[in-house]
């Protein structure tokens, strides 16, 4: 028997199993592989899991018989592109409300008013140091964003294969790297496949500092903007119940795990049903696992303690000062804004002060409060905030 991951297999190595003869879009009945020779196969039973169903298979009848079953709770979502669509502003108009793509349109901008924000697509071409500092900060965001959740990914517990795995494909136009800098520090990254005219977006990773700009909406109309103007027939975005995900998508799809067995002995077919038993029992078990009650234990049970426990703070307050509450300048001590940037625990108050007042960063000047304990000034051209934060423990900060 041989058992595989049917995606890893067509987006790691573009290598499409031998039960297969073809593959067509299930969404519009566009060829997508067809195979060069009539396959064969010494392997009598395979068996692939995560077979999208975006995907239609013309499956070799002639060698085996074939089994099915979804693998449930594996919704995937995705964006078939209209053929004739050659402007994303064609997308927008056509899938959204004007009043559901206003908010998507205003964050976007509001980002880029607010910070020197530049986007670049890297594919075909990168090299080393460039891949490198990106990947280490794609894995930075993505470890801060799950520690937010109090949730884990497979993808850090796969991290150095990953790492090691997209360069070449990078090179080779397998794969790319969608990045939202700000000035040259990555805010927001996509790690993504190709094969055809096929978009996998399959990691995204974000500064939770920039929270308040929607990053992984605009991360979205980037990817989409791009496979516009390159004549992609489909975007996926994968499986993962996200509420961007359903609000771009225009297609759902179901994954599924698929048993070929080769007719001519009957252990064949023992082994094909005990593999559907298996995965029709690993379905109830994750059937009971997403129930309300379960889930409820779980979070009472395995609750973690703050996310922000890397950082000496509880929480903090935000007080609105007019010009009546003017703080005496000699209070005062100017922080340079890269000194900032390196006091995490600024961050995120700060960037929402800009989206607040649209304000750019450079127009905003902040002060540490010499007379108040963790106290800092946030001045604008129109407004003045006051941060104070709440130490929880003793610690070392700017």
């Amino acid at each position: 028997m041989k058992k595989g991951h049917f995606l890893n297999e067509l987006l790691e190595k573009h290598h499409i199993p031998s039960a297969y003869n073809a593959l067509w879009y299930d969404f519009n009945n566009t060829l997508v592989y067809k195979a060069e020779v009539t396959k064969t196969s010494h392997i009598s039973v395979q068996k692939w899991i995560a077979f999208p169903t975006f995907l239609r298979p013309d499956i070799n009848d002639a060698l085996f018989k074939t089994k099915k079953s979804v693998q449930k709770f594996q919704d995937s979502f995705g964006i078939i592109i209209p053929p004739n669509c050659t402007h994303i502003g064609e997308y927008l108009n056509e899938h959204f409300s004007k009043s559901s793509r206003s908010p998507i349109l205003k964050k976007m901008k509001r980002l880029e008013s607010c910070f020197n924000i530049r986007y670049r697509v890297y594919y075909g071409e990168i090299s080393m140091e460039t891949y490198t500092q990106i990947m280490d900060k794609t894995q930075t965001m993505l470890a801060r964003r799950f520690k937010q959740r109090n949730d884990n990914t497979f993808v850090l517990n796969q991290w150095n294969r990953y790492k090691t795995l997209f360069f070449p494909l990078i090179n080779e136009k397998k794969a790319s790297l969608f990045v939202i800098y700000n000035d040259d520090t990555p805010i927001q990254v996509s790690i993504n496949f190709h094969y055809q005219k096929t978009f996998f977006a399959y990691i995204p990773a974000y500064d939770i500092d920039y929270a308040a700009f929607g990053l992984g909406n605009t991360a979205v109309y980037k990817q989409l903007e791009w496979c516009i103007q390159n004549h992609y027939a489909y975007l996926d975005m994968g499986n993962g119940d996200y509420e961007y995900k359903k609000r771009w998508c225009n297609y759902q799809y179901q994954l599924e795990t698929h048993i070929h067995y080769k007719p001519n002995n009957v252990l064949n077919l023992l082994w094909a049903n005990k593999e559907l038993t298996r995965i029709k029992t690993t379905n109830i078990l994750k059937t009971l696992i997403h129930s309300t009650f379960y889930q409820k234990m779980k979070y009472q049970v395995l609750a973690k303690p703050s996310a922000n426990e890397e950082l000496p703070y509880e929480h903090y307050t935000i007080e609105n000062l007019t010009g009546t509450d003017a703080i005496n300048s000699d209070t005062l001590q100017p922080m340079d804004l890269k000194q900032i940037t390196n006091f995490q625990a600024l961050k995120k108050p700060l960037y929402d002060f800009l989206y607040n007042t649209k304000d750019h960063i450079n127009a905003v000047r902040v002060y540490k409060i010499v007379n108040e304990t963790d106290a800092y000034l946030i001045k604008g051209t129109t407004s003045i905030q006051k941060v104070v934060f709440n130490k929880k423990h003793n610690g070392s900060h700017a």
